[in-house]
């Protein structure tokens, strides 16, 4: 696991708001990933704001690899913004429409300004 510096806290989305960022991808030698959100050694993620809570996932649905950071945020489900597939966040990700799919939700931290994201997967 290591953590990361994702954005300072006034770049936070507001309370019902979606927010993406980019980070550095590391990864290990000879490991191959495939993810439609990775380009140029950049990865994204999103941020999501639910009531004041942040919640943090890779920006792309496990469905179609879309990009989540265009769907929508009601209460603590995200939609989608291609097939319209809803995450709830408030429940570890869980999607409502299929039991295979999940948001991958990393594990965050606020400290003075700044906003840091732990990566299990790097």
């Amino acid at each position: 696991m290591a953590e990361y510096r994702l954005c300072s806290v006034d770049q936070l989305p507001q309370p019902g708001k979606i927010s993406v960022f980019t980070l550095d991808a590391l990864h290990p030698p000879g490991l191959q990933l495939y993810m439609a959100n990775m380009a140029e050694g950049k990865r994204r993620f999103v941020a999501f704001n639910v009531d004041g809570k942040l919640h943090v996932a890779n920006d792309m649905c496990p469905h179609q690899a879309a990009s989540l950071a265009g769907g929508t945020l009601n209460g603590s489900v995200v939609t989608c913004p291609w097939h319209f597939w809803q995450f709830d966040l408030g429940d570890g990700g869980r999607c409502l429409l299929a039991d295979w799919a999940k948001l991958k939700l990393y594990k965050t931290r606020i400290e003075g300004s700044d906003v840091f994201v732990t990566l299990e997967d790097v």
